[in-house]
C-alpha cells in the first residue's frame, strides 16, 4: 500500500483470485488509531472471457485471442471436451498476463455445435459456456462444373491442405480421373482432373483426405456432355474449307473423321490452338459426296466423341454467266460454285449439242474457271446440260445452258 504525503489517498495493490466469491465485500482500514469496516465497498464480479474469434471452420487451423482472465504462467486451454474435435496446439501468454493466443486445430469431423471454453491458471478453473462454435466446412471447386472429355484444373478452397491431401471426384464410375494434386497454400489445392467422354452426366461428390480426417461433399461437381461446335457447319459438294471445331479439349494427336469415311469427305489438315480449345479442320468435299448431314467424329487420345448430323454437304450451285448464247456464237463462260482444279474438263450437252469448247482457264485458287466455246449455226435451239468433271469427281448440271436463235 502507497499512502500520498498529505495522508488523504492511499494506493492498494490487490488480485482478486479467479475462484473469489463473487459478491460485495467490506474494506477494513487501519491507520494505527485503530480499524474501520466499511461494508459493501467493493464489489467482485464473475470473469467475462473474451474469444477471438469466436467461431471457426471444420478442418482449420487457427489462432484464437482470450482476454477477460488471468493469464498466468502454466496456463491451459480447453474447447470442449475430448469428443469436440478442436485440439489446443499451442498458448501464448502476454508479459502481463491479460491476454492468451490459442492456436488451434478443428478437426475435419469436428461436430458443428458451440462449445465450451475452459481456461485454469493455476487458482482456479473458469468454464465459459458455448464460448467457441465450429461451423461445417464449405469446401469451395472453382469451376464446379465440367465437360465430358475435358481436362481442367479445379480450385478448391474452405479446407485445410497439408502435403499428402488426396482428392476424390465422384466413385470409381464417376468416370473422373485426378491427375494431381497440387497445395498452394493451407488454403487452397489446384486438382487436375480429366472427365472421360463416357462419365455419368450428373453432379458427383468430392472427398478431401488431408491426414488428419476426410470429409465428402456432396453434389459439389458436376459432369456435363460435350456440346462440339462446328463453323460452319456446312459445306458444298466439290468445296475446299476450313472447319472450326470447339467445345472439346484438342490434345496434341486429336483426330477428326467427318462422315463414316466413305460419304466423300476428306480432311486435308488439322491445326490445333495452343491451349488445346480449338481445333481447325481443312477440308475437301467431293463433288460426288452424299448430299446429307454427316457426323462429325472426335479422338483426342483420352476418349472419342461423335457429333450426330453436324456438318451437312449441301449440292454443288454451279453459276453459268451468261447462261444462254446465240447458234453461230463464240464466247467465254465463266463457271462458279464449284471447285475448279487444274485439268478441269468440261462438256457442254452431248455430241449432238453443236457446242464445242475451245478452252478451260482455271482461276489460281480454284474457284472460277472461263470457258471458251462456239455454238454451231446448226445447233439445236434448246437448253443442254453442263458436265464438269475436276479429277475428284464429275457433275452433270441439267438445262444449265441454253442455245437460243439469231
Amino acid at each position: 500500500m502507497t499512502v500520498s504525503p498529505d495522508a488523504t489517498q492511499a494506493v492498494v495493490n490487490i488480485t482478486i483470485a479467479t475462484n473469489a466469491s463473487q459478491k460485495a465485500q467490506s474494506v477494513i482500514v487501519n491507520n494505527g488509531q485503530g480499524p474501520e469496516t466499511f461494508p459493501n465497498a467493493f464489489t467482485v464480479g464473475s470473469p467475462s472471457l473474451m474469444v477471438s474469434p469466436s467461431s471457426g471452420t471444420a478442418g482449420e487451423n487457427m489462432d484464437v485471442t482470450l482476454t477477460g482472465w488471468s493469464f498466468t504462467s502454466g496456463t491451459t486451454a480447453q474447447f470442449g471436451d475430448s469428443s469436440s474435435g478442436i485440439t489446443v496446439n499451442s498458448l501464448t501468454l502476454s508479459p502481463d498476463g491479460s491476454q492468451a493466443i490459442a492456436n488451434i486445430t478443428i478437426a475435419t469431423n469436428a461436430p458443428a455445435k458451440a462449445q465450451n471454453v475452459t481456461v485454469r491458471n493455476g487458482q482456479s478453473t473458469g468454464s465459459f459456456a458455448k464460448a467457441f462454435a465450429v461451423g461445417a466446412s464449405a469446401l469451395t471447386l472453382s469451376p464446379n462444373a465440367g465437360t465430358s472429355g475435358e481436362t481442367v484444373d479445379v480450385t478448391l478452397t474452405g479446407w485445410t491442405f497439408s502435403n499428402g491431401t488426396t482428392v476424390a471426384f465422384g466413385s470409381g464410375t464417376s468416370g473422373i480421373k485426378v491427375n494431381s494434386v497440387t497445395i498452394v497454400s493451407a488454403s487452397e489445392a489446384i486438382v487436375n482432373i480429366t472427365i472421360a467422354k463416357s462419365a455419368p452426366q450428373k453432379a458427383q461428390f468430392v472427398s478431401v483426405n488431408n491426414g488428419q480426417a476426410a470429409f465428402s461433399f456432396a453434389n459439389a461437381f458436376t459432369v456435363s456432355s460435350t456440346a462440339l461446335t462446328v463453323s460452319p457447319s456446312s459445306g458444298t459438294a466439290g468445296e475446299t474449307l476450313n472447319v472450326t471445331l470447339t467445345g472439346w479439349t484438342f490434345p496434341s494427336g486429336t483426330t477428326v473423321l467427318f462422315g463414316g469415311g466413305g460419304e466423300g469427305i476428306t480432311v486435308n489438315s488439322l491445326t490445333l490452338s495452343p491451349d488445346g480449345t480449338q481445333a481447325v479442320a481443312n477440308i475437301t468435299i467431293a463433288t460426288n459426296a452424299s448430299q446429307t448431314a454427316q457426323s462429325v467424329t472426335v479422338k483426342n487420345g483420352q476418349g472419342t466423341f461423335s457429333s450426330a448430323k453436324a456438318f451437312k454437304v449441301g449440292s454443288a450451285a454451279l453459276i453459268l454467266s451468261p447462261n444462254i448464247g446465240t447458234i453461230g456464237e463464240t464466247l467465254d463462260i465463266t463457271l462458279t460454285g464449284w471447285t475448279f482444279l487444274s485439268g478441269t474438263t468440261v462438256t457442254f450437252g452431248n455430241s449432238t449439242s453443236g457446242i464445242t469448247v475451245n478452252s478451260v482457264t482455271v482461276s489460281p485458287d480454284a474457284t472460277q474457271a472461263v470457258v471458251n466455246i462456239t455454238i454451231a449455226t446448226d445447233a439445236p435451239q434448246k437448253a443442254q446440260y453442263v458436265t464438269v468433271n475436276n479429277g475428284q469427281g464429275a457433275f452433270r448440271y441439267d438445262k444449265a445452258f441454253t442455245v437460243a436463235g439469231p
